[in-house]
C-alpha cells in the first residue's frame, strides 16, 4: 500500500481491488430501461443548459430555442463548509417551480476542509446521507448528482491523485450514502474531455468506481485543447480514451446512460475553437445517433471572459453557432 494512501472497506490483492461487504449493500442494475426522453423538450433525451443558479434564465433559454429545457444543471456552494453541500437550499429552492429534473454538481468535500482519503475512510458518510434526505424532502429525489466532476483535472481541488484509489473509494462511499437515504437519486461520474493529467496513466477510466455505483457515465466537452474544426480532428478526439465516442461505447457495453453535463463552443481562453457551428453539429449528431444511451446533455452558456465564452442565446459573439444550435435543437 502506497504511503499516504488510505483505503476503507477494500482489499488489494494481485492488483485487484475487492469491495468490502459494507459497500455492496446497494448496487445499481443496468439503467438502459430508464426513460430519459425529454418530456418537456420533445427531444429523444433530456436536454438542458447551465446559465446561472436561478430559474429565470433557464426558462428564457427554453423560450429562445423554442423548446423548454428538461434539465437544469446547477452547482452548490463549496467554499462555506458542509452546510451548503449537504443541504443546498440555494440553489434548489429557486427551482421549486421547475417541472424538469435537476443535475446537481457536488464536490467530494468542502474546499479547504477535508480530503479524498478521509472521505474514503467514511468520515463524511453522514453528510451525504443528509444530502440524500434533503433531496427527498425537497421533492427532488430523482435528481442526477455529479459527484466530484472533472476529477481528472488538477484544477479541481478534489482531483484524483496519480494513484486514483482514494478518489474511487470516496466516490463509492458517497454513492452508497446518498442512496441509503434516497434510492431514487441517479449517480453521475464525469470526467473532463481531451486529457487526463491524473490518474498517472492518463486514462480517466482508471478512476472508474464500478457499475454498481454509477448510473450515468459523463463527460464535459468543450471545443478547445484542441478545437475540432474538421472531421479528422473531431474523430481523433472523439475516439480517444478521453473522448465522447469512447464514453458512448462504454455506456452501451455496461448498460449505463451517458451524461454530457457541460459542453459548448469556446471563444476565449486557451486554444479556443471560436464561433464553430461544426462543433455544434457534431455534438448534435452524436446525441441523435446514440439516443438509445444518451441520458442528458446540458449546454454550458458562459459569458465570463476568464472562462470559455460559450454564449449562444440571442447570438452574441457566437452568432453562427447560435443559429446552428437553434436549427438543430429548436423546433423546426
Amino acid at each position: 500500500m502506497a504511503a499516504g494512501l488510505v483505503l476503507f472497506g477494500i482489499a488489494a490483492a494481485a492488483g485487484v481491488l475487492a469491495i468490502g461487504p459494507a459497500l455492496r449493500n446497494r448496487t445499481s442494475p443496468a439503467v438502459t430501461g430508464w426513460d430519459t426522453r425529454g418530456r418537456l423538450s420533445g427531444l429523444p433525451w433530456l436536454s438542458g443548459v447551465h446559465l446561472a443558479n436561478e430559474l429565470a434564465p433557464y426558462l428564457a433559454f427554453g423560450a429562445w430555442r423554442d423548446r423548454p429545457v428538461d434539465v437544469a444543471l446547477v452547482f452548490t456552494s463549496r467554499d462555506r463548509g458542509w452546510g451548503p453541500i449537504s443541504e443546498p437550499d440555494w440553489p434548489v429552492d429557486d427551482f421549486a417551480a421547475f417541472p424538469g429534473k435537476l443535475v446537481i454538481s457536488q464536490p467530494t468535500f468542502p474546499e479547504g476542509q477535508g480530503s479524498n482519503a478521509a472521505c474514503a475512510r467514511g468520515a463524511y458518510d453522514e453528510h451525504w446521507r443528509r444530502f440524500g434526505s434533503f433531496l427527498t424532502r425537497k421533492n427532488r429525489a430523482d435528481s442526477i448528482v455529479r459527484i466530484g466532476w472533472e476529477f481528472n483535472g488538477m484544477y479541481m481541488y478534489w482531483h484524483a491523485d496519480a494513484d486514483a484509489r482514494n478518489f474511487t473509494e470516496c466516490f463509492r462511499r458517497i454513492a452508497v450514502a446518498i442512496r441509503s437515504a434516497n434510492p431514487k437519486a441517479r449517480i453521475d461520474w464525469t470526467f473532463n474531455a481531451h486529457s487526463s493529467p491524473v490518474p498517472a496513466s492518463g486514462n480517466p477510466w482508471d478512476a472508474y468506481p464500478g457499475d454498481a455505483y454509477v448510473d450515468v457515465v459523463g463527460i464535459d466537452a468543450y471545443d478547445h485543447y484542441p478545437s475540432a474544426r474538421d472531421e479528422a480532428a473531431w474523430q481523433r478526439q472523439c475516439d480517444s480514451v478521453n473522448g465522447l465516442c469512447d464514453l458512448i461505447r462504454f455506456a452501451r457495453a455496461h448498460g449505463r446512460k451517458v451524461g454530457v453535463g457541460e459542453w459548448g463552443v469556446t471563444s476565449c481562453g486557451g486554444d479556443a475553437g471560436g464561433d464553430n457551428p461544426f462543433y455544434i453539429r457534431k455534438m448534435y449528431d452524436s446525441f441523435i445517433t446514440n439516443a438509445d444511451v444518451i441520458g442528458y446533455e446540458s449546454y454550458f452558456h458562459d459569458s465570463s471572459p476568464d472562462n470559455v465564452c460559450s454564449t449562444i442565446m440571442y447570438g452574441g459573439r457566437n452568432a453562427r453557432s447560435a443559429a446552428e444550435y437553434k436549427r438543430l435543437f429548436g423546433r423546426s
